[in-house]
């Protein structure tokens, strides 16, 4: 029904990624999944999902590791972005994150 489209940021050590999904198409987005890792255990490591400039969703990562959550239920307003920040884990930790989603 719409275009599925990700995006992924892997910065470096004590940096906050931040995987964004442009929207230029006058549609909204629906979240799909985010997902996210932490090379060694964080430092007030922590998940947040929004619309433009709403929080949606925010989650603490504790542990390093890899994880995920759904994101179905989850959509932005017209023709704002949705994004993932996976908080800078401090120090030498490394974070990764995505996220997926769907034009509607």
């Amino acid at each position: 029904m719409g275009q599925y489209v990700s995006a992924s940021d892997q910065p470096a050590a004590a940096t906050a990624a931040v995987a964004t999904l442009a929207n230029s198409k006058n549609y909204r987005i629906d979240g799909l999944m985010a997902w996210w890792s932490y090379d060694t255990t964080p430092t007030g490591g922590k998940l947040t999902v929004k619309s433009g400039t709403t929080t949606l969703l925010e989650l603490t990562v504790p542990a390093a590791g890899a994880g995920s959550i759904s994101l179905l239920g989850l959509q932005t307003v017209k023709n704002e972005t949705l994004s993932a920040t996976l908080a800078s884990g401090a120090g030498t930790v490394v974070g990764k994150v995505g996220i997926s989603g769907e034009y509607r």
